[in-house]
C-alpha cells in the first residue's frame, strides 16, 4: 500500500512539477484541462477492451468491415479524414460499448457469486484496470483525445483483465476446470501466435 501510495503520489505531481526533459512545465501546459478530464474518464473503458484486443487488430477489423459493408468509395476508404475518423470516433465507441458489456456482465457474475471467495477476484479484475489507466491522462506533453493505448501502458490492465477473465468463465461454467480450459485455451494460442509475429517483426 505505501509503495502504491508513492507511486501515484509521483504520477499526480506531473500536473504541477517540472520535468526536467520536456518543454513543458506540467500536463496542464500540455494539454487543455476539458481534454485531460476526457481522458481520465474514459481511458479505463478504452483498456479494458484494448487488453483483450489489441488496438491495431481493432483498427483492420473496422477496416475490413467498412469494406465489406460497400457503402464507401476506395477513395473515400483511402482519404486520410475517413480513416482519421475510423481510428479516433469509431474505435472509441466500439472499445466503449463492449467494455461496458463485459463489466456490467462482471458485476452480474460477481453478485451471483459474491457468496463465493472466487468472486472477489472478478471485481478485483475490474478493479486493476479502471483503477490503474486513468493516470496516464496526466502525463507530461501529452494532447488531445487518446483513442489508442501503448501497449507498455496495458501491463497492468492486462493482468486485471486476465483475472477478470479467468475466473469470471470458472464461475459462468460452475466452476467446471475442463469447460473453462477448453474456452481459454483458443484465446491463449491466438495471443501467443500474435505475440511471435510481434517479435520477429521487431
Amino acid at each position: 500500500l505505501i509503495v502504491c501510495g508513492f507511486y501515484l503520489l509521483l504520477r499526480f505531481a506531473m500536473i504541477y512539477i517540472h520535468v526536467a526533459y520536456s518543454k513543458t512545465y506540467s500536463t496542464f501546459q500540455s494539454q487543455p484541462t476539458k481534454y485531460m478530464i476526457y481522458n481520465l474518464l474514459f481511458l479505463p473503458f478504452l483498456a479494458f477492451t484494448q487488453s483483450i484486443v489489441p488496438s491495431d487488430l481493432l483498427i483492420v477489423f473496422l477496416k475490413k468491415l467498412t469494406i465489406f459493408s460497400k457503402n464507401y468509395s476506395i477513395e473515400t476508404l483511402n482519404s486520410i479524414p475517413f480513416n482519421s475518423f475510423l481510428e479516433g470516433q469509431v474505435l472509441f465507441i466500439v472499445c466503449i460499448s463492449v467494455s461496458l458489456i463485459l463489466i456490467l456482465t462482471g458485476l452480474v457474475v460477481y453478485l451471483k457469486n459474491k457468496k463465493t471467495a472466487l468472486a472477489k477476484n472478478v471485481f478485483l479484475g475490474i478493479l486493476l484496470v479502471l483503477v490503474n489507466t486513468p493516470i496516464f491522462a496526466l502525463s507530461p506533453e501529452r494532447s488531445g483525445i487518446v483513442y489508442v493505448l501503448d501497449s507498455r501502458n496495458l501491463y497492468i490492465p492486462v493482468l486485471g483483465f486476465s483475472i477478470f477473465i479467468v475466473v469470471g468463465l470458472f464461475l459462468i461454467l460452475k466452476q467446471n476446470i475442463r469447460k473453462t480450459g477448453l474456452i481459454l485455451l483458443p484465446i491463449l494460442l491466438i495471443n501467443m501466435y500474435l505475440l511471435f509475429n510481434k517479435v520477429s517483426d521487431v
